[in-house]
């Protein structure tokens, strides 16, 4: 996946969510409380992300 599609990818799901997963700064990212804890469960999401096909 291209940099510009996973960063959309993210904010919609912060969006859902409503909460940011990422602390976005110059020097560059890193997860917040919220994104980590939602990282245990990201393999399996993509998982069945893929088994519907993405939009």
């Amino acid at each position: 996946m291209a940099q510009p599609s996973l960063s959309r990818q993210i904010q919609r799901l912060e969006n859902t969510l409503g909460v940011p997963l990422l602390e976005r700064t110059s020097q560059g990212s890193r997860l917040t409380a919220a994104g980590a804890a939602l990282l245990p469960q990201a393999p399996g999401c993509a998982r069945r992300r893929g088994a519907r096909g993405s939009r």
